[in-house]
């Protein structure tokens, strides 16, 4: 149920707060008083089109929340979309002067969508607004088979469905394989012999770039250490040779100051080290040998290296795993002909299961469409729509390009729900065509044939929210008394808000709510305040008799709530 909303600085409403009961909510008030302005706050908190022109006249954003305590059979439903536990939630949505605004999820910011998800399944909201479930055709058929009890057949078969689509994709794959087995069998092949021919190593390429560049430079290489060696060893005053001589110039002094010893050791370690040094030079220069003919190896091994990562990717691992995809692939050509013997027996096995039980299931929609058909001209009747015709249209959904005329087993495509479209048609007077729900006119007739169907659906329809804006449209007298008796049954099921502006309904609220237009300090807002039962007499009486209230009029608003 709805427990309360908060609404700041929205059309004229500057700052509101409702709490509300379970049962039949009434909301009464003059015209232009901010009654259905409080139910758009609603639908905008609940996911629907909002802009910056319903911020209040010199505020910066405006800002509805809505607290839920949420029904058992909902909350799986929410827990699976967003992953929340707890039994109340609450819906906020801001709007701002420049950009789209916010929604908040119990203080987290989530999407638009998800919020619109979220109150499609907590409200339905009938009057001026589009947030009404029953003028959705598509939800025809869940209504029609939740009311026949039917309901989790039509899942069985969705989900069999779904297995069968799952299935037929798999074998469209393998079969888009078979088709081009022998050239791509013989691409696969020539793939992978081509990487396998070329024996790659990964970090191959940093060592023939090494060796290759050592190659190429050999000569200079070469000119460049034998002079470093020569300098250091062999040339007259060779660094190796001089180091000596100063050691031992120094080791004639060492004993008359004892600092020199540690001179002489550095000059003996660098004696050591460069001769070391020049060895090893010599040893890496004798080491270098121009190879043309290796170089060119090296070349060709780069080309071929680069022309494999053009074909099959950027570098060598990517080479490798494409052979070993390749080689997978290869392996399940080999198989896909047991596999495709195989799931076609498994799809037509498991079609025509399927299609027996939707036929099956068709049969006892039939069954349920008379049954509701019958219960809804009896709500219809005690609604004072006694003339009124109502008809559940069931027709097989064919396959493309069937002509309708046509209903030929064979011509029956089978859909997630079975092999029925269902739509709900109705003719509200005498001599009138039966058309769709969807396509009927606003005014008294469409509220109650909605108030009729609401009745009875509420115990399949989840949904635990009503609104009805203005159900009274167009009716009086007698008709409104029935919509009253009607509202009151519902609302032993369902909570539910109600605008209106006919006594007879008015008087069998649980809670009452009157809805004033106040001018403060040359500013129009919107006061709601929740009325006690004195205070009820007073304003049903008003609305008996208009602004002068008469003892007649009390005592007629006495009657309507005592009754």
């Amino acid at each position: 149920m709805l427990k309360g909303l908060e609404i700041e600085n929205f059309a004229i409403i500057d700052n509101l707060r409702l709490e509300f009961n379970e049962g039949l909510n009434i909301f009464t008030g003059e015209t232009g008083a901010g009654k259905t302005i409080i139910m758009e706050a609603l639908s905008m908190v609940l996911g629907e089109k909002a802009g910056p022109g319903l911020i209040r006249t010199g505020e910066e954003k405006a800002r509805v929340s809505a607290l839920f305590h949420i029904p058992s059979e909902v909350q799986s439903y929410i827990k699976d979309l967003c992953g929340l536990k707890e039994e109340e939630i609450l819906l906020e949505r801001e709007i701002v002067c420049e950009g789209r605004g916010n929604c908040y999820l119990n203080g987290k910011m989530v999407p638009l969508s998800s919020i619109r998800e979220i109150g499609n399944m907590l409200v339905d909201i009938h009057g001026q607004h589009e947030h009404q479930s029953l003028l959705n055709t598509s939800r025809h058929i869940d209504l029609l088979d939740r009311f026949g009890g039917i309901y989790d057949k039509q899942r069985e078969i969705t989900k069999k469905y779904n297995e069968l689509k799952r299935k037929e994709k798999r074998l469209e794959e393998l079969s888009a394989l078979e088709k081009n087995k022998e050239s791509l069998k013989e691409l696969l092949q020539f793939q992978l012999e081509e990487i396998k021919n070329a024996h790659l190593v990964e970090g191959e390429e940093a060592e023939i770039e090494k060796e290759r560049s050592i190659l190429a430079n050999a000569q200079k290489l070469t000119e460049i250490m034998n002079a470093v060696y020569q300098v250091l060893y062999e040339n007259e005053g060779a660094v190796v040779e001089n180091i000596k001589k100063l050691s031992s110039q120094l080791k004639t002094v060492q004993e008359i100051d004892q600092e020199v010893k540690k001179f002489v050791r550095v000059l003996e370690d660098s004696y050591v080290s460069l001769s070391e040094l020049a060895t090893q030079l010599r040893v890496h220069r004798d080491g270098i040998q121009y190879d043309p003919r290796r170089l060119e190896e090296l070349t060709e091994r780069q080309d071929m290296i680069e022309k494999l990562k053009r074909k099959y990717g950027s570098t060598i691992k990517d080479i490798l795993n494409f052979a070993e995809n390749a080689g997978a692939k290869l392996k399940e050509i080999s198989s896909n002909e047991e596999e495709i013997k195989r799931l076609t027996q498994e799809i037509k096995e498991l079609r025509e299961e399927t299609m027996k039980e939707a036929l099956v299931l068709s049969e006892k929609r039939r069954a349920c469409a008379k049954k509701l058909e019958k219960r809804m001209v009896e709500e219809l009747a005690e609604l004072e729509m006694k003339k009124t015709q109502f008809r559940v249209e069931i027709k097989p959904v064919l396959k493309p390009g069937t002509p309708e005329s046509i209903r030929e087993k064979d011509e029956i495509e089978l859909g997630p729900k079975g092999v029925d479209e269902v739509e709900f048609l109705i003719s509200p007077n005498p001599g009138e065509e039966l058309r769709p729900l969807s396509k009927i006119a606003s005014g008294g007739e469409s509220s109650r044939i909605m108030l009729a169907l609401k009745a009875i659906l509420a115990d399949v329809d989840e949904i635990p929210v009503m609104v009805f804006d203005e159900i009274d449209l167009g009716i009086g007298g007698k008709t409104a008394s029935s919509v009253g008796e009607k509202l009151e049954s519902l609302a032993r099921k369902k909570q539910i808000l109600c605008i209106t502006h006919l006594p007879q309904i008015a008087a069998y609220g649980n809670l009452h709510f009157k809805v004033e237009k106040i001018i403060e300090k040359g500013r129009t807002r919107t006061s709601v305040r929740r009325l006690a039962e004195n205070e009820r007499v007073e304003e049903i009486a008003r609305m008996i008799s208009g602004e002068k209230i008469t003892p007649a009029s009390l005592k007629h608003a006495g009657e309507l709530l005592k009754r």
